[in-house]
């Protein structure tokens, strides 16, 4: 069992690292585990940005495998306006729904 952590968050990554150094063992979450969690959050806009399932892992030549190709290709904000016209008539819109 994984004692719990005093902080959360960065702070916690940074407690846990600098305990780490001192009692020489690993840090609980390592760069691996890091970019496997991005991996999921890429995957999850890249499905929103193309409407449709995606399979995981990534391919390393995937858009969404880079920040450069998900800034490239993600629709930015001020772009969404028909999600905000929906959400201006009090409905709320599951991604879901749209999604083939």
């Amino acid at each position: 069992m994984l004692t719990p952590l005093e902080y959360e968050g960065h702070a916690g990554l940074a407690d846990d690292l600098i305990r780490a150094i001192d009692e020489d063992r690993p840090v609980l979450i390592d760069g691996e585990a890091g970019r496997a969690t991005m991996e999921l959050i890429m995957a999850v806009y890249k499905s929103a940005a193309e409407g449709r399932t995606v399979d995981l892992p990534l391919a390393k030549d995937d858009f969404f495998y880079t920040r450069e190709g998900v800034q490239a290709r993600m629709p930015h904000f001020y772009k969404k306006t028909g999600f905000w016209a929906k959400f201006a008539k009090d409905e709320i819109v599951l991604a879901s729904s749209s999604m083939k």
